[in-house]
């Protein structure tokens, strides 16, 4: 071979060499590059992991769970598609504690109907004049329960709220100061409400503050929670409610989701419509819930938001009091009636019970209607296929007994 072959032969030598180790180097680059990359990847699922575990990991804090009054305090008929939660907002601490607003939202997803009553904390509601020689207002709820029975003001704030509205709640979201202050700072300030958030003023103008509940779930971001995880724990610690802390988050999603989407309208209950003025003893005005106006409006409502099955029955419901507690026959009306049935009749009973007895000729063909009104009722009741001795037409018959007592004292 030749000496000018043999340094042709040479120099291809070295340059596949050189094109062997640049090709080793990119694929060393490339390599790099991908364990960094899958690291990151690992990195960003392990957060998000650590932070599903922060949440999910929150102990519920539910104190009519421990009591065992979630059973005659809430709404078990998990069937129909009408759902009631009510939120509530408190500020201050200690024995300073107050409620400074309440919304009820009811909404029917299948309907895409959404109802927001919103309750102030400065209204009265009359029920507890005997126990305190006034009238409670919403702010002191709390506080009530706690002097008449230490440790169950939660208790008896719900109670209260059921009794004002005349209706079942299906769970409660009980927020604190210190986890509003917190939810401002993981997700955004929303105490500022701007807008009308889409409400229709046809029925009732409302005031700009009835949309604190709009603008609070209006700022949750899932964002917030990966760049905020230890304040979203807090936030969870503190929150009071009959739902889990991972349920909460779900009902703050699914809430915004229904007030963007659904037909929705207000009743605000600091509407001069709603409210009776009365000179206090004190002096100066207070301001009374009016409850046979609020409860016209809301039945009007009601028929957008009833589950189907049961607006369907159309079913006629009697009540008559053999309980010896004055007035209950009509209290015990309103609550059925603002929970979807048609009252027909309510009235003394002939004589007095001990036990409360439905009488339901046909169970069958009443089946949802009759679930609403053991719900209200009490679920221990006597059930009866056939009809009372005195003269009724209803579809259901109900005849209180006395122990329904506990329905109308804490």
């Amino acid at each position: 071979m030749s000496k000018a072959k043999r340094k042709r032969v040479k120099r291809k030598q070295g340059k596949r060499k050189g094109n062997r180790k640049k090709a080793s180097n990119v694929n060393k680059g490339q390599l790099r590059v991908s364990i960094l990359v899958i690291l990151f990847l690992l990195s960003i699922i392990g957060y998000v992991v650590y932070t599903a575990i922060l949440i999910t990991g929150i102990e519920k804090n539910d104190p009519l769970e421990e009591n065992g009054s979630s059973s005659y305090l809430l709404s078990s008929t998990s069937s129909d598609d009408l759902d009631k939660t009510l939120w509530i907002f408190e500020e201050g601490e200690g024995d300073d504690k107050k409620i400074t607003e309440a919304f009820l939202v009811a909404s029917n997803r299948e309907k895409n109907f959404l109802l927001n009553i919103y309750i102030p904390g400065w209204i009265r509601f009359s029920l507890a004049e005997e126990e305190f020689g006034n009238a409670l207002t919403v702010s002191n709820f709390r506080y009530a329960g706690e002097f008449l029975n230490e440790g169950r003001g939660i208790e008896y704030a719900i109670w209260q709220f059921e009794q004002m509205l005349g209706t079942k709640i299906d769970s409660y979201i009980w927020i604190g100061e210190r986890e509003q202050s917190l939810y401002s700072e993981a997700f955004g300030y929303y105490k500022d409400p701007k807008g009308t958030y889409g409400y229709d003023f046809s029925k009732e103008d409302f005031a700009q503050n009835t949309l604190l509940l709009d603008s609070f779930v209006s700022e949750y971001s899932f964002l917030g929670i990966i760049l905020h995880p230890q304040k979203v724990s807090s936030i969870g610690e503190g929150i009071i409610s009959n739902r889990s802390f991972a349920d909460v988050l779900g009902k703050i999603i699914s809430t915004r989701k229904e007030l963007r989407r659904s037909e929705k309208y207000i009743i605000d209950l600091g509407n001069t419509k709603y409210i009776d003025e009365e000179l206090s003893n004190a002096g100066g005005l207070s301001y009374y819930l009016n409850s046979s106006k609020y409860d016209g409006v809301l039945r009007e409502y009601f028929l957008n938001i009833l589950d189907r099955e049961l607006e369907k029955e159309r079913v006629r419901v009697e009540v008559y009091n053999g309980s010896g507690i004055s007035g209950a026959a009509s209290q015990m009306a309103r609550r059925i009636e603002n929970s979807g049935c048609d009252i027909v009749r309510y009235e003394n009973a002939p004589d007095f019970l001990e036990h409360t007895v439905l009488y339901i000729p046909d169970e069958e063909r009443f089946k949802n209607s009759v679930a609403i009104v053991k719900e209200v009722v009490g679920t221990n009741v006597e059930v009866l296929n056939s009809r009372p001795q005195f003269m009724t037409t209803g579809d259901i018959v109900v005849v209180l007994g006395r122990d329904i007592e506990r329905i109308y004292s804490f």
